[in-house]
Parts: structure tokens; sequence; C-alpha cells
């Protein structure tokens, strides 16, 4: 048996900031030690432990979701990866042991966790920085905000530093990003 943390990682390695640091495997320390792997390409046995998580999966990685084939699989900080405000989870979710999601729609339900990404020790460190800048815009790469405003990051990359010292840099921080609202809170 196995413990193993399956999350989101693309061709070209982590893009979104996110994906990269949304891993629950990252924070906490299991009675057994934790594996990370793509969801995408990585085989498992039906007696591993599968934590699968977090991030905008559902919506986007469904074919690979609804095939988990093991008792032993838990959803941790997942989010519907829609954009046209159309809430509706997929059936295979409750399939799944334990059922952890970021949406807001389950904020006053059992169901609703924060995004792991909360446990980052950096956080802390920008928590309570005076900011030094109106306006600053943390925008997703893929959807860059049409604003002029001089101060600006994408969420591309894996420099989680770098990216909230802009965001705690902001008295207002425009984003059109669930971590760039998540992080400026």
């Amino acid at each position: 048996m196995r413990l193993i943390n399956l999350h989101f990682k693309n061709n070209h390695g982590y893009r979104n900031i996110g994906d990269f640091y949304c891993n629950p495997g990252k924070y906490f320390k299991f009675c057994i030690p934790c594996e990370s792997h793509n969801i995408e390409n990585f085989a498992y046995n039906e007696d591993d432990i599968l934590i699968i998580g977090g991030g905008g999966l559902i919506g986007v990685l469904d074919d690979c979701l609804s095939k988990v084939k093991t008792d032993h699989k838990i959803l941790w900080g997942v989010e519907l990866n829609r954009h046209d405000n159309v809430i509706e989870y997929p059936s295979y979710i409750g399939k799944y042991k334990f059922i952890g999601i970021r949406d807001s729609t389950y904020l006053d339900t059992d169901y609703w966790v924060p995004c792991a990404s909360c446990m980052n020790p950096l956080i802390d460190k920008y928590r309570n920085v005076e900011p030094t800048q109106k306006v600053v815009a943390y925008e997703h790469f893929e959807w860059p905000l049409q604003v002029e405003i001089k101060h600006r990051e994408n969420n591309w990359g894996e420099h989680l530093e770098q990216k909230l010292k802009l965001i705690s840099s902001g008295e207002l921080v425009l984003t059109n990003t669930f971590h760039g609202l998540y992080w400026a809170t």
C-alpha cells in the first residue's frame, strides 16, 4: 500500500503556479510516506490510497477522475473548472471515499475545504505587508486582463514568492484567477 498524491502537471511542467502549490502532499505529514505524481500518466495499484488534488480538475480531467479504480480515493481541494456559471458536478464524485471541494458553492457544507496552498509558509510572510501600490493586477496567463496597470504578474511559473510579493504590494488586487483572489485575502 502506498499513499499517493495525484495532481495535474502538463507536458511543459507546471504552467499554473496554483496547480503546483495546491498539492496537499506538500504540506501535511501522513503516517506513511506520500509520493506525488501527475494524474494523467501514473499507474497505481488497487490497494494504494490516492489523494487527488487540489486544483480545478473537475471538468478538465473528468475522463481520468471517473476511471480511478480503487476503494481508497480522496478528492482534496478540487474545484469545478468551468467559466460559464453552470454548477453541475459529475456523478463519479459520489464514488470517492472522502470529498473536499474548494468551490465557494460548498462554503456552508461539510464538503468545503480551503485550498492547501494556504499552508505554505510564504502566505504568512506576506499576509501583513503594508501595500505600496494603489492597484496591482494578477492575471491568468491564458486570459490577460484588458487594463493598463503598471504592476502586474500572471500565474505562469513556479516562483510563489514573486507572485505573493506583487499581490501583497497592492491596496487593490485585480484578478481573474482563483489563487489571485485566494492569496490576496
